[in-house]
């Protein structure tokens, strides 16, 4: 990871749509971890190297779920605002 210094930071994980109240704690702990944490932790990871190096890009995407909601996604809809 010390050579990078270009990151397209990419991550989508989906599971389940239940509604508030009947969702699958299990599956919105999974879709946090790959959506936020795993984006959030590897962009953690590649910094350092590229700010040593004075410059680079980290591009971050995120999905139109992100922006508007949609029914049974309410998880993963706020896993993909964040990154935003």
């Amino acid at each position: 990871l010390e050579a990078v210094t270009f990151l397209i930071n990419n991550a989508g994980l989906a599971a389940g749509k239940e509604i508030v109240g009947e969702a699958n704690l299990d599956d919105w702990k999974l879709m946090l971890d790959a959506n936020c944490l795993g984006a959030f932790r590897l962009a953690n990871e590649v910094l350092p190297g590229i700010i040593q190096r004075g410059g680079g890009h980290v591009v971050m995407t995120g999905s139109i779920a992100g922006l508007e909601a949609y029914e049974g996604g309410s998880i993963y809809c706020a896993t993909k605002h964040a990154a935003h």
